[in-house]
């Protein structure tokens, strides 16, 4: 092996470095904000992925595989295991979404019709997910930062740092997936709070009356009875009168 201050001799336990995003759904951390529980599956699995590609950096290092060990944890991989998360987070704030719409309407009655119509479309789900990968700021210059250390030595410490990078950055897609399902709760009120329009209930209630009213006045004798409706007057009559 050449100089230790272009090889990376070890890979540093990132568990450390990654902070609340190793903590277990609903743990309680010290101070805000704590990750969000709806999200803690997705955020785990990205955590264990990274993980995993530290162990196998190290199983090539045992190999002397140096060149192989700073493939396991290229910044690449890094981005592709960001972005399948976000895009996944992304996924289920889009669910969330449409099923705290379908909620409102269950309470109010809303059209089903007028909900699908309301719900997420294809395009503002596609712009969640811009938005959650976007926050990958922090990250992607930590990962450039890693790119240059496979030449310019001090790979060990740009993965310590990219660890936590990835930590800022996963709690900023936290933060903005909150405000993506806050943004919606407007139109989720608005839907509960809907009322089925009463007029047209009364012009039947109305009608039913008037035609109820002039029945009776015919058949009283009250009003003349129109030649297209005396064989029903006429039954009526024999039915009633003794």
């Amino acid at each position: 092996m050449t100089a230790s201050g272009t090889l990376p001799l070890r890979v540093p336990e990132l568990g450390p470095a990654l902070g609340r995003l190793i903590l277990p759904s609903g743990a309680p951390v010290s101070s805000p904000p704590a990750p969000l529980t709806h999200l803690a599956s997705i955020r785990l699995e990205l955590v264990t992925a990274l993980f995993e590609r530290g162990g196998a950096a190290r199983d090539e290092l045992e190999r002397g595989n140096v060149a192989g060990a700073v493939q396991r944890l290229a910044p690449e991989g890094w981005r592709q295991l960001w972005d399948a998360a976000a895009a996944r987070a992304a996924a289920v704030v889009r669910t969330r979404i449409d099923a705290e719409l379908a909620r409102a309407a269950g309470r109010s009655g809303f059209p089903l019709r007028r909900l699908q119509r309301l719900a997420v479309t294809d395009l503002e789900a596609e712009s969640i997910e811009i938005r959650l990968v976007a926050c990958a700021a922090p990250l992607v210059g930590a990962l450039e930062e890693l790119a240059r250390a496979r030449t310019t030595g001090g790979w060990p410490e740009t993965l310590v740092r990219a660890a936590q990078a990835l930590e800022v950055s996963w709690l900023e897609l936290e933060s903005v997936a909150g405000a993506e399902e806050a943004a919606w709760r407007p139109e989720a009120a608005r839907i509960a709070a809907w009322r089925r329009a009463r007029w047209p209930r009364w012009v039947v209630a109305g009608s039913v009356f008037a035609v109820a009213l002039y029945a009776g006045l015919v058949l009283g004798g009250y009003l003349p009875v129109p030649q297209t409706l005396r064989p029903a007057a006429q039954w009526w009559w024999d039915q009633v009168v003794l």
